[in-house]
């Protein structure tokens, strides 16, 4: 069984929060409401995108995240989730189930935010 982990992306300053454990989830009812991020920051909550764990990890022991750009046999693709985690490739052609048939030849180059 996966461990169940999320990461945070602010907007606001363009980097991930090093500590999401503080963070409440049911502060994300409203999109408006006021949610600690540490050391005293405060964003509204429709800056904060929260992306999953996959419970896969690259080639090289990097934990894999939705929103992970992965880069494969000379290709790159994002990590979108659905029914399932996959890895969309060309932007929106050619979906790869990763969670059925990861092999361990990805290997995480970036994400979507960078």
């Amino acid at each position: 069984m996966r461990e169940i982990k999320f990461r945070a992306w602010d907007k606001i300053s363009e980097e991930f929060i090093s500590d999401t454990k503080n963070i409440e989830l049911r502060n994300f009812t409203n999109p408006d409401s006021l949610v600690p991020i540490g050391d005293g920051i405060f964003r509204e909550a429709k800056n904060i995108v929260f992306e999953q764990f996959t419970g896969l990890t690259d080639k090289n022991g990097v934990e894999i995240y939705e929103g992970d750009i992965l880069f494969v046999d000379e290709s790159r693709g994002a990590v979108r989730s659905g029914l399932s985690w996959y890895v969309e490739f060309n932007f929106d052609q050619d979906l790869n189930d990763i969670a059925n048939s990861y092999d361990g030849r990805y290997e995480v180059c970036g994400n979507i935010h960078e």
